[in-house]
């Protein structure tokens, strides 16, 4: 396995682990640098923080209540 890849396993096993830490690590590192790049860069931060989300799973569970719902509203 190459050392990015063996980076990716420890940082998806974090993440499985310590769901809510990784979060508010992504958070904390986007704010980081949105204030280090004086907020020129916003739009790609938001990208990344997205990307890796979705990379990671996270926020799958608040994804799938928010469907939940909506389709609780819709058939009311």
């Amino acid at each position: 396995m190459s050392e990015f890849g063996d980076l990716e396993k420890k940082a998806q096993d974090y993440v499985e682990e310590h769901p809510d830490q990784a979060d508010k690590g992504i958070s904390e590192a986007a704010g980081f640098a949105e204030r280090e790049t004086d907020h020129q860069h916003d739009q790609q931060i938001d990208s990344a923080v997205s990307a890796a989300e979705k990379h990671f799973g996270q926020n799958q569970d608040q994804n799938q209540q928010g469907s939940q719902d909506d389709q609780n509203q819709q058939g009311n």
